[in-house]
């Protein structure tokens, strides 16, 4: 029988199920000891620009875009521009009708529009074909996965849903910003604000799951699951009418 080293000794490996994502070329997830840190993005005032337009401009779909630039290390993107091809897009899903990699091609960006900006199962399994994976929402918050050489030999994916992000070339002094302290921000923000979508109740992570739709913590009395996929009673729903309508909801259609 084979056996893998996992942090706090030996264990079988009928354990690798929580370390392997689904159809993703049975890449490591984060969960391994050996994955630590954040992803850095840099982005040209360009590529940003272009970020921030596509999000006014379509702020109601998800849309795509192919990241040009180049690898500076094994968590650090220098991304130098974006290349948008044809694609099809809906409110919960993007999808492209060519695979023409632009040259200098180093991953992939996708919008949540006004989502939480996070990876889906869907989109970890996707960043195995890139080297990175990035998500915006419309209030420009990020998330990203890229692709790790692991010492063991294997592939491992990292996530980060809050990467560095910097703007190559733009410097700006701040010093006459006074920032609160850490004991201010700690009372500023005290803990359990989730609030269900379903519900309107407070709800903390022990008690709740997110939707696999909007991204929001729900109780889990104010959802169902399909397929091992929790999405909550709002968004079901929404689904469901817009299935009734012969829309496709992306990674959803057909566990309807």
């Amino acid at each position: 029988m084979s056996w893998l080293v996992i942090g706090r000794g030996i264990e079988l490996k009928e354990k690798k199920k929580e370390w392997s994502i689904p159809e993703a070329n049975d890449c490591v997830r984060e969960k391994c000891p050996e994955m630590s840190g954040k992803i850095k993005l840099i982005f040209s005032m360009e590529a940003f620009a272009k970020i921030v337009l596509l999000t006014k401009k379509i702020s109601d779909y998800e849309w795509g875009a192919y990241l040009v630039g180049e690898q500076r290390d094994n968590k650090t993107f220098y991304i130098k521009d974006l290349v948008i091809p044809k694609q099809k897009v809906s409110r919960a899903s993007v999808e492209f009708e060519e695979e023409n990699f632009p040259e200098n091609c180093v991953g992939w960006i996708h919008s949540h529009n006004s989502m939480r900006a996070y990876l889906s199962e869907t989109d970890i399994s996707t960043a195995s074909v890139y080297r990175v994976s990035v998500v915006v929402n419309n209030d420009l918050q990020f998330a990203a996965g890229c692709k790790l050489q692991l010492p063991c030999g294997r592939i491992g994916i990292l996530t980060t849903e809050s990467p560095v992000i910097e703007l190559e070339g733009a410097e700006i002094d701040t010093s006459n910003i006074e920032m609160p302290g850490e004991e201010e921000l700690i009372r500023a923000s005290p803990k359990d604000l989730d609030i269900c979508p379903v519900c309107n109740q407070k709800v903390s992570p022990r008690k709740g799951e997110i939707c696999e739709y909007c991204g929001e913590l729900a109780h889990r009395k104010c959802g169902r699951f399909y397929h091992g996929i929790f999405v909550c009673d709002k968004c079901y729903e929404i689904v469901k009418e817009a299935k009734e309508r012969g829309e496709v909801i992306g990674e959803y259609d057909g566990i309807w």
